[in-house]
């Protein structure tokens, strides 16, 4: 019709032709990227945790992980960490059991040491299980090896 642009339900035909073409390619491809960054950023999965004495510990300055070890409140042993405070922050230690767990007192879980690494280096943080009052008594003991990365 004479150089002009026919309407099609609103649009004209070279918004049309605009339309099929960012959806064949550019628009896809920004929908990808688009869903990708919203995903990644529900997918935190929080610290790390270890519990393999025998795999090395890596982290950076000023982040958070875990260490894990087996424990049943009804030993009358008591798990403590020992590591230089210049190294790391004890941010807590904790018994944990699973949800679905009904007797706690009998039950064995984890327990938990949070620690944020301080100062870059390499450092172990050594875990004992001993009874409170008997220091000398010690059951088990792990060495983790901890490397810490500058930001």
């Amino acid at each position: 019709k004479g150089g002009q642009c026919v309407s099609t339900k609103g649009r004209t035909l070279t918004q049309m032709r605009l339309l099929r073409r960012l959806t064949n390619g550019r628009l896809f491809t920004l929908v990808l990227v688009l869903m990708a960054m919203v995903l990644s950023l529900g997918c935190d999965s929080g610290p790390k945790v270890y519990s393999d004495a025998d795999v090395p510990i890596v982290v950076r300055e000023g982040e958070t992980f875990l260490i894990s070890v087996p424990d049943s409140p009804d030993s009358g042993y008591r798990w403590d960490a020992e590591f230089e405070e210049s190294d790391f922050e004890l941010v807590s230690d904790e018994l944990v059991f699973a949800e679905d767990r009904e007797c706690k007192v009998c039950a064995w879980g984890d327990y938990l040491f949070t620690f944020t690494a301080i100062d870059a280096g390499e450092s172990e943080i050594l875990v004992t299980l001993r009874r409170p009052l008997e220091e000398d008594n010690i059951a088990i003991q792990h060495v983790f090896d901890v490397t810490v990365t500058p930001r």
